[in-house]
Order: structure tokens, then sequence, then C-alpha cells
């Protein structure tokens, strides 16, 4: 699945979910986005879902090539996303380089440190043991997400491979269980243009992210670390 954010300046953005393929153009943009155009500690951003009537016929390649106007679309619903100083949010000693924290929910928080250049992904908390806790992953290699200023055609791919170990006393015998976890991030600004919103009209850019998290569980018990296929 590919994740298409559109990146836009003035502090709003948008999110939208295309599951199909989409029509690659030449362009010759100026849009940029900066440091300051970036979420800044204390912000909150809304994500909305919008579906698309039925009467209302629409390509991908439409996006960024035409004006599109977001206030005819029904709004499905929409989340979020908190920006707070990472040393003083909940587990932010377990994070010392970070800056800033981007928090969904108590289970869902990322971690970056930003400056004029670029910004870095330093760890995140989520459910990925499917165990019903949030596991907490602070990465040995921080994973460059942005390099600033972002204009169209930037083109990024990054990886971070983690090791986690926790002590699990669920089930019987197991005493801990451990987690290999690799990260790929591969980002493209592919297009840009102009959204017009029930807000404001705005100048964006639209990102392309794929993300790949593959985990190996293993569990620690009398005969020592063995495959745990079921984490």
């Amino acid at each position: 699945m590919h994740k298409i954010r559109c990146k836009v300046k003035h502090r709003f953005l948008i999110f939208i979910l295309l599951y199909i393929s989409l029509v690659s153009f030449e362009v010759n943009a100026q849009i940029t986005v900066r440091n300051t155009d970036l979420p800044s500690i204390g912000q909150n951003y809304t994500i909305i879902t919008y579906a698309v009537p039925p009467n209302i016929k629409i390509k991908p390649g439409d996006f960024f090539t035409k004006n599109i106007d977001f206030s005819l679309f029904k709004r499905v619903k929409s989340d979020t996303i908190r920006y707070l100083s990472a040393p003083k949010t909940r587990y932010g000693k377990q994070f010392p380089t970070s800056t800033i924290a981007a928090i969904s929910t108590a289970q869902q928080i990322t971690y970056y440190k930003t400056d004029s250049n670029s910004v870095m992904e330093t760890g995140i908390i989520g459910d990925f043991m499917n165990i019903g806790k949030p596991v907490l992953i602070s990465f040995e290699k921080p994973i460059r997400k942005y390099k600033l200023p972002l204009k169209y055609k930037d083109y990024l791919r990054d990886t971070s491979e983690n090791k986690l170990v926790t002590p699990y006393f669920i089930i019987p015998g197991i005493d801990s269980i451990r987690a290999d976890v690799t990260i790929i991030k591969e980002t493209v600004i592919d297009s840009f243009g102009t959204v017009i919103t029930p807000y404001k009209v705005f100048e964006t850019l639209r990102e392309k992210e794929t993300v790949l998290i593959i985990v190996a569980g293993y569990k620690f018990s009398m005969f020592g670390w063995t495959p745990a296929p079921e984490y």
C-alpha cells in the first residue's frame, strides 16, 4: 500500500489514500517546503479522509494537474496528531536526541530530531509485536525522513535495523521476547499543484511514501532464543 501525503505550506496537512496506479507528468515546479513550514511544538494537525461522490468523476492524474475542490467531497472521518516537546513526553528520556514528538494515540508515537537541513526519525512506539501493549524502539541509526528544503522530484530512501528485548511473563516458561525490526522508508515528491479545501486554497507538494516494517520475533526460554513466528 502506498500512502500519498500532500505536504502543504501554511501549516496545513491533507492525506489522500489512493490504491491505484499514479499518472506521472512532467512540469516545472517552484514550490518548496522549508523547516519553518513543518509542524512545530504545540501545534495540532488534522488528517481528514474524504470520499468522492459518485457524480464526480476524478482520476489519480487529476490531483495536482487540476484544481481539486475538496469542499465538494464527503468528509468520512478525521484524526488529530499532536506535536509536543519530546523531552516532556512520557517516554522522552528514552529518546534523548529527539526534539519533537508526533502523538497519534497513547500507543502510537513517533519521535523526530529536526534542524534547518533535515528531519530525522529517531524512534517509534507502537504495538509491533501484537501483544496489546506499546513497544518502544529507539533507532540505533535514525532514519532521514526529509532533506530540506523539500521540492518537486526529491527522492529519499533510508533503512534502519534495530533490536528490542523486553520481559514477557504472560506465557509460562517464556522469560523474554526479542524483536529484530528493519524499517525501510522510501519517499518521493512526485507532484505539485493547488488544492482547494473548505478552509483555504493551498499551494502543495505531494509526497508518496512507502514504508516497509519487517519484524522477526524470538522468545527466550530454557532452550535459549528460538524463533517465535506467533509474534
